[in-house]
């Protein structure tokens, strides 16, 4: 298919743009290079979103995705013979109304960017059902997965003719900028996790063992999130008070501050589809402990990592007290080998020349 124009419809509304903005602007440009027209559709809630990724140069709209009137408007008015609709974090009730407004038009064809997985744990019947009728409402549409676990699970549902892999890829200029430091208590070193999403991140397990560390009097647990209060509730529950050595931090667009100034980034994970925070800290040089869950396990090619069962609280403490007692030789040592593996497998520009040969081949 020889395309004309590629619409991003994104359901993303985050405070900061991050990898998935860098890795869709650095697409645009190539795009752009080569005579494509880009354009973006996020949701009303994004309108005033301070995102430190520039995308001036396109269209960009902001609508009710889940309005089918206004984006039958939005289409009739854009979408041109020969173009690429590539979602990202659209339900299943969004995707069914762009498949309505496009109907059988063979020179349109969508793309649904999986970056989240079926959870493992979930219904059974549930998830057989959903198979089925997923299978059904949106054939002839083209699945793009973001790890092997999540790869496996499009092919069962779709097969694996509309299926690909294509894992996460990191903007390394972001996480190389000067910054400072994020944290109020400097006397104690620092052990983060991002605990937006409290449960399925595993965010009581490192406060369990946090607790349970020899070096607990020493360290300061930062839970980094979107939601400060409702992180703090779900520590009450957990432990009536929230320990004197927790403390919960709103996100910040330099995330890298964190990283920088950190012992140890943790990632004791029930459920993970890939795992971005994972790499970006240890291509920041900080320690990292993660679970060995699908989705997440596929970073296990990254040279130093602590790997640790889920839910296994005694081995996270175990891997925290090992970070904290290795020497600094040996932790730069593993830093500089972790970066090289890093910018050698997650580059931005690889990964654009895969989501480009995926184009050309639908």
């Amino acid at each position: 298919m020889q395309y004309k124009k590629v619409i991003f419809i994104c359901d993303y509304a985050a405070n900061y743009g991050g990898n998935f903005l860098a890795s869709l602007a650095k697409l645009s440009k190539k795009l752009k290079n080569n005579q494509v027209k880009v354009e973006y559709v996020f949701p009303t809630s994004a309108k005033y979103k301070n995102w430190e990724i520039n995308l001036n140069d396109y269209n960009v709209s902001y609508l009710n995705l889940d309005n089918e009137q206004e984006l039958r408007k939005y289409f009739k008015r854009n979408l041109v013979s020969k173009s690429i609709i590539h979602t990202h974090f659209l339900g299943a009730k969004q995707l069914l109304i762009i498949k309505r407004i496009v109907g059988t038009r063979s020179n349109v064809k969508i793309v649904r960017h999986e970056h989240m997985d079926l959870d493992p744990q979930g219904n059974k019947l549930k998830n057989i059902l959903r198979k089925v009728s997923f299978r059904f409402i949106f054939r002839n549409m083209f699945f793009i997965g973001v790890s092997p676990s999540v790869y496996k699970r499009l092919c069962l549902i779709y097969g694996r003719r509309h299926s690909y892999l294509v894992e996460n890829a990191i903007s390394f200029n972001r996480l190389d900028k000067n910054g400072k430091n994020p944290f109020s208590t400097n006397s104690k070193k620092h052990l983060i996790i991002f605990g937006t999403d409290y449960k399925r991140k595993g965010t009581d397990i490192a406060i369990q063992a946090l607790q349970n560390s020899k070096y607990n009097s020493n360290l300061e647990l930062d839970i980094i999130t979107h939601n400060v209060e409702e992180a703090k509730e779900y520590i009450r529950q957990d432990n009536e008070t929230i320990p004197d050595n927790v403390k919960v931090l709103s996100t910040d667009n330099n995330v890298q501050d964190f990283y920088n100034n950190s012992l140890a980034f943790l990632s004791p994970s029930r459920h993970e589809a890939f795992g971005y925070a994972v790499v970006e800290s240890a291509y920041c040089g900080t320690q990292v402990v993660a679970s060995d869950v699908p989705g997440q396990d596929t970073l296990k090619k990254i040279p130093f990592i602590y790997w640790v069962k889920k839910e296994n609280v005694n081995q996270l403490t175990e891997a925290i007290d090992s970070i904290y007692e290795k020497s600094d030789s040996e932790k730069q040592k593993e830093a500089r080998i972790n970066k090289e593996f890093i910018m050698k497998n997650y580059s931005l520009d690889a990964w654009v020349d895969k989501i480009i040969d995926i184009y050309n081949k639908i």
